[in-house]
């Protein structure tokens, strides 16, 4: 059995090549690409402007339009950009274009230097930076006077450690030249910290006296293989920044309905099958088929017109409540040359950290904004305000009365909670609703066909009691159904349901999925097939594992 599940894993690789291979080409082949959307747009500002539009409707030339390809990785061709996107071929990055002017041959750029240390400037290996590794075009950059705090005429590594040491914005001189052959070469590669590239590009066909160009650029592998899903169309985030965003709320979803379906459901199921055709099992199955037949998104713009919105039981939008991580500290006042702050029912506790926002009011000593201090309790409605938590410490006396003024608190721990689950209960109802039934049924009707069979016949016939005969068999073999379905759930720790999303105003994965498809940003798109088609497999190796668990007669060899 050993020997299969290594097989079902090795088959996951290229199960998943094929997978992204034809969601990539969809997304490349689909008409209203992200190419075409920014063509629009480009096209409708023109006619707003007072443009017009040129012959065929297209508001660009030649140049602009392989820019725009260019931009949104469309200039390869399909199968090269997939490989470029697997991370097996590099991206080529901070493309530039440089004309040779008329007759001349040689020509120069400045091109920008992806953020680096001072410590990769350590060209011989050695633990330190000379100042002679700096390359010339970088000495205005990097602030060696300033490193060099024991003036040695080197950088060491605990000098290295300070924020200076940290390069950004850095521009270098490229110089080329041009040869007979048509071709062309960078002339000083030795005084460059990047390892630029450089090649001619064909002249526009709609610009033949155009002057020749030469393209500069870098290269970097950054594919799926090294992490790096790409940057995000419409966010302008890398991918799994913008994933990773929506990750925690689809994940407390997703673990809370699989919890709650398999807890409830199972033993609702088994309670049914034991007392079938009872007031019990035709009660539930009322409710149980009445939820099954509602759609989750119909349940949830019921509930969120009537609990939320007319009857204002449960909050009407959001995962969390705006005050989720501090909580303002309402109707706060102090009186001139007074040292306490009075506030209704401000629930402070002693030695709790508060901070000030907004117009701060005269003190002694002077206040600041976003400054942690201390609240030193009087009673319910007023306290004195501490520049540090210490016996002894001197409160905060005010200069001139003041009303309306904002202090925070950071929120409880137990009220964060609470808060949560607040929010939480209309959206996980939509989300249970139509597993519940299924989870149930599927349970009940398994286990009564295993309590009509002959084994157990047998076993009450040989003297075993009912209760253990159920325990024992019965309930065993009427979970291999379960089993099967249970790794296939590991994807909806990532799924979710944009309707439901999109009524709860609940920014997870659902939504994100949908409003990716619309925008047609395609790097999330696919970022999300791939996390999605990943969970899928490996479940389904997980079903495989827990039902040869379960049945003793399934034996993968």
């Amino acid at each position: 059995m050993r020997e299969y599940f290594l097989r079902r894993l090795l088959l996951l690789f290229p199960t998943l090549l094929v997978i992204t291979v034809i969601v990539f080409c969809i997304t490349r082949i689909a008409p209203g690409g992200p190419l075409e959307q920014a063509m629009m747009e480009m096209q409708q500002v023109s006619l707003e402007g007072g443009g017009g539009s040129t012959e065929g409707g297209l508001a660009m030339s030649e140049e602009q339009l392989q820019q725009m390809k260019e931009l949104y990785g469309y200039d390869k061709p399909i199968l090269e950009a997939y490989v470029i996107w697997l991370g097996l071929k590099p991206r080529e990055l901070n493309r530039r274009n440089v004309e040779f002017k008329d007759g001349e041959t040689k020509a120069n750029a400045r091109m920008r230097i992806p953020p680096f240390h001072v410590a990769e400037l350590d060209w011989d290996g050695d633990g330190y930076v000379q100042r002679a590794e700096v390359p010339d075009g970088l000495a205005s950059y990097v602030k060696f006077d300033q490193l060099d705090t024991n003036r040695d005429g080197q950088i060491d590594g605990l000098e290295a450690d300070r924020p200076e040491a940290e390069i950004e914005r850095a521009r270098e001189r490229v110089h080329l030249a041009r040869d007979g052959a048509g071709g062309v070469r960078i002339t000083n590669p030795d005084a460059l910290m990047v390892n630029w590239k450089v090649r001619m590009r064909e002249p526009p066909s709609d610009d033949p006296d155009a002057l020749p160009k030469a393209e500069i650029y870098r290269t970097r592998y950054a594919g799926v293989l090294q992490g790096d899903l790409g940057k995000s169309f419409r966010h302008g985030e890398p991918v799994s920044t913008v994933m990773l965003e929506r990750l925690p709320v689809s994940t407390f979803y997703g673990l809370l309905t699989f919890l709650i379906t398999f807890l409830v459901c199972v033993p609702l199921g088994i309670a049914k099958a034991m007392r079938h055709n009872t007031w019990f099992d035709n009660g539930t199955s009322v409710f149980i088929f009445m939820g099954y037949a509602i759609p989750g998104y119909v349940l949830g713009a019921l509930m969120m017109v009537f609990l939320a919105a007319r009857w204002e039981v449960f909050p009407t939008s959001g995962f969390t409540s705006e005050n989720f991580h501090d909580t303002p500290v309402k109707q706060l006042n102090v009186s001139a040359g007074s040292s306490e702050w009075h506030a209704p029912n401000h629930g402070l506790s002693n030695g709790e950290e508060v901070w000030l926002e907004g117009q701060l009011p005269k003190a002694t000593p002077v206040l600041a904004v976003d400054t942690a201090y201390y609240a030193e309790v009087v009673d319910a409605n007023s306290f004195r305000l501490l520049p540090v938590w210490s016996e002894g410490a001197a409160p905060f006396r005010a200069e001139a009365a003041a009303t309306e003024i904002r202090m925070k608190r950071h929120t409880p721990r137990w009220t964060q909670v609470k808060d949560l689950a607040w929010h939480a209960v209309l959206p996980l109802c939509c989300y249970l609703v139509g597993s519940f039934a299924f989870v149930t049924m599927l349970m009940k009707n398994h286990l009564m066909d295993n309590l009509s069979a002959d084994y157990m016949r047998t076993a009450i016939a040989k003297g075993v009691p009912f209760s253990q005969a159920v325990r024992r068999h019965a309930l065993r073999n009427s979970l291999i159904p379960l089993a099967t379905n249970l790794g296939h759930q590991i994807t909806i720790f990532v799924a979710g349901s944009f309707l439901i999303e999109t009524i709860f105003d609940i920014d997870g994965f659902g939504l994100l999925g949908f409003k990716s498809v619309l925008d047609r940003d395609i790097p999330v798109v696919m970022g999300i097939f791939l996390l999605s088609a990943t969970l899928m497999l490996i479940g389904n190796i997980i079903s495989d594992i827990l039902v040869a668990l379960v049945d003793p007669r399934v034996r993968f060899n």
